[in-house]
């Protein structure tokens, strides 16, 4: 992961952290969801990078839980060179977004933390639109 905030772990109880991390968008072939993004995609003609950055939010208590994620696309900011546009190439940790090849790139560093503020910023909101 390249970022993780913990403000409260209980088992069975209250649960609250954020994280971002890359993703793979090409998703295990198996489950409903990924077929209906891919096919949304396609049928709307969107064009969308495989290697994705995701912020994301767990909120939790012993009811009820939502884990909600937010992608961003570094080719947004022309920053995705060497993506793998067949979806075929590289794996989750030959990413070129995985945190060890982040790591000593200025660039690509600044973009992440620029997603961290974001991240920041978006936790109350996320807690308060779902009521915790």
């Amino acid at each position: 992961m390249h970022y993780l905030k913990v403000f409260e772990n209980s088992r069975l109880g209250n649960q609250d952290c954020w994280w971002i991390n890359h993703r793979r968008m090409d998703g295990a072939r198996n489950l409903e969801h990924w077929d209906e993004a891919r096919k949304y995609l396609s049928d709307n003609q969107i064009q969308a990078p495989i290697d994705m950055i995701a912020v994301s939010y767990r909120l939790a208590n012993m009811n009820d839980y939502v884990t909600a994620s937010y992608y961003f696309s570094p080719n947004k900011n022309g920053l995705l060179e060497g993506n793998d546009v067949h979806w075929t190439t590289h794996t989750w940790s030959t990413s070129v977004w995985h945190p060890d090849k982040v790591r000593g790139n200025k660039i690509k560093t600044n973009y992440i933390n620029g997603l961290i503020s974001w991240g920041k910023q978006w936790h109350e909101k996320v807690k308060a639109s779902v009521g915790m």
